[in-house]
Protein backbone atom coordinates (compact mmCIF):
# COMPACT_ATOMS: atom_id res chain seq x y z
CA UNK A 1 0.00 0.00 0.00
CA UNK A 2 1.47 3.47 -1.13
CA UNK A 3 1.06 6.04 2.00
CA UNK A 4 0.76 9.73 0.59
CA UNK A 5 1.01 12.45 3.52
CA UNK A 6 -0.23 15.55 1.84
CA UNK A 7 -0.43 17.99 4.77
CA UNK A 8 1.23 18.08 8.43
CA UNK A 9 -0.09 20.04 11.58
CA UNK A 10 1.28 19.78 15.02
CA UNK A 11 1.31 21.37 18.18
CA UNK A 12 4.29 20.21 21.13
CA UNK A 13 6.40 21.50 23.68
CA UNK A 14 8.39 22.92 20.92
CA UNK A 15 6.14 25.00 19.41
CA UNK A 16 2.31 25.71 18.71
CA UNK A 17 2.52 24.23 14.85
CA UNK A 18 5.22 22.88 12.17
CA UNK A 19 6.84 26.03 11.17
CA UNK A 20 7.26 26.84 15.14
CA UNK A 21 8.83 23.40 15.83
CA UNK A 22 10.64 23.06 12.47
CA UNK A 23 12.38 26.33 13.72
CA UNK A 24 12.99 25.02 17.36
CA UNK A 25 14.63 22.09 16.62
CA UNK A 26 17.01 23.99 14.16
CA UNK A 27 17.84 26.67 16.62
CA UNK A 28 18.47 23.62 19.09
CA UNK A 29 15.76 23.91 21.76
CA UNK A 30 14.86 21.66 24.17
CA UNK A 31 10.89 21.68 25.07
CA UNK A 32 11.43 20.23 28.62
CA UNK A 33 10.83 22.19 30.93
CA UNK A 34 9.16 22.59 35.12
CA UNK A 35 5.77 20.82 34.87
CA UNK A 36 3.18 23.02 36.12
CA UNK A 37 0.10 21.47 34.72
CA UNK A 38 -0.34 19.11 37.65
CA UNK A 39 1.29 18.34 41.07
CA UNK A 40 4.35 15.78 40.30
CA UNK A 41 5.45 15.37 44.26
CA UNK A 42 4.35 12.05 44.19
CA UNK A 43 7.04 11.56 40.82
CA UNK A 44 10.49 11.19 40.52
CA UNK A 45 11.09 13.92 37.88
CA UNK A 46 9.43 16.84 37.97
CA UNK A 47 10.55 17.76 34.23
CA UNK A 48 8.47 16.87 31.14
CA UNK A 49 7.35 18.75 27.54
CA UNK A 50 4.37 20.56 28.26
CA UNK A 51 2.64 22.44 25.49
CA UNK A 52 2.99 26.10 26.31
CA UNK A 53 0.16 27.52 25.00
CA UNK A 54 -1.07 29.93 27.75
CA UNK A 55 -4.55 27.84 27.62
CA UNK A 56 -6.83 27.67 30.13
CA UNK A 57 -9.19 24.80 29.92
CA UNK A 58 -12.28 23.38 32.66
CA UNK A 59 -10.76 19.99 31.58
CA UNK A 60 -8.20 17.89 30.26
CA UNK A 61 -10.55 16.71 27.20
CA UNK A 62 -11.34 19.90 26.58
CA UNK A 63 -7.32 20.43 26.14
CA UNK A 64 -7.04 17.64 23.96
CA UNK A 65 -9.85 18.36 21.62
CA UNK A 66 -8.80 22.27 20.91
CA UNK A 67 -4.78 20.66 20.70
CA UNK A 68 -6.20 17.91 18.40
CA UNK A 69 -8.48 20.35 15.71
CA UNK A 70 -5.18 23.12 15.94
CA UNK A 71 -3.28 20.60 14.47
CA UNK A 72 -5.59 19.14 12.13
CA UNK A 73 -6.94 22.76 10.76
CA UNK A 74 -3.06 23.28 9.87
CA UNK A 75 -2.88 19.27 8.25
CA UNK A 76 -6.07 20.52 6.31
CA UNK A 77 -4.68 23.85 5.26
CA UNK A 78 -0.93 22.75 4.78
CA UNK A 79 -2.38 20.07 2.46
CA UNK A 80 -4.82 22.95 0.68
CA UNK A 81 -8.33 20.98 1.31
CA UNK A 82 -11.07 22.80 1.87
CA UNK A 83 -13.46 20.54 2.34
CA UNK A 84 -13.97 17.95 4.80
CA UNK A 85 -16.88 15.94 3.16
CA UNK A 86 -15.16 13.21 1.95
CA UNK A 87 -12.29 13.07 4.51
CA UNK A 88 -11.10 9.92 7.20
CA UNK A 89 -9.34 10.78 10.15
CA UNK A 90 -6.72 8.47 11.86
CA UNK A 91 -5.15 9.83 15.17
CA UNK A 92 -2.59 8.52 17.09
CA UNK A 93 -2.43 8.52 20.95
CA UNK A 94 -0.81 6.74 23.60
CA UNK A 95 -3.37 6.79 25.97
CA UNK A 96 -6.27 9.11 25.43
CA UNK A 97 -7.45 10.51 28.57
CA UNK A 98 -7.48 7.83 31.43
CA UNK A 99 -11.19 6.32 32.40
CA UNK A 100 -12.57 7.95 29.24
CA UNK A 101 -13.59 6.27 25.68
CA UNK A 102 -10.49 6.67 24.00
CA UNK A 103 -12.43 7.14 20.72
CA UNK A 104 -14.24 10.39 22.57
CA UNK A 105 -11.63 12.83 21.72
CA UNK A 106 -11.22 11.59 17.67
CA UNK A 107 -15.07 11.77 17.72
CA UNK A 108 -15.04 15.16 18.93
CA UNK A 109 -12.64 16.56 16.70
CA UNK A 110 -14.19 15.48 13.70
CA UNK A 111 -17.42 16.57 14.69
CA UNK A 112 -15.88 19.78 15.31
CA UNK A 113 -14.01 19.58 11.59
CA UNK A 114 -17.15 18.49 10.04
CA UNK A 115 -15.46 15.39 8.49
CA UNK A 116 -17.85 12.87 8.26
CA UNK A 117 -15.37 9.71 6.33
CA UNK A 118 -14.01 7.10 8.52
CA UNK A 119 -12.60 8.15 12.03
CA UNK A 120 -9.92 5.66 13.91
CA UNK A 121 -8.32 6.10 16.76
CA UNK A 122 -4.61 4.34 17.26
CA UNK A 123 -3.57 3.46 20.43
CA UNK A 124 -0.22 1.43 20.01
CA UNK A 125 1.58 3.51 22.76
CA UNK A 126 4.71 5.48 21.39
CA UNK A 127 4.36 3.98 17.65
CA UNK A 128 0.68 5.35 17.59
CA UNK A 129 1.31 8.28 15.29
CA UNK A 130 3.71 6.06 13.33
CA UNK A 131 0.80 3.57 13.35
CA UNK A 132 -1.75 6.59 12.39
CA UNK A 133 -0.10 7.14 9.17
CA UNK A 134 0.10 3.73 7.97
Amino acid sequence: MDILVTGIGAKCALGENTKMIWESIAEGKCGISPITRFDVSPFRSSLGAEVQSGDNYSCEKERLISYGCSSAKEALSNASIESTVQIAMVIGTCNGIIGEDIHEISKSIAEELGINGIVLTISTACASSTHAIG
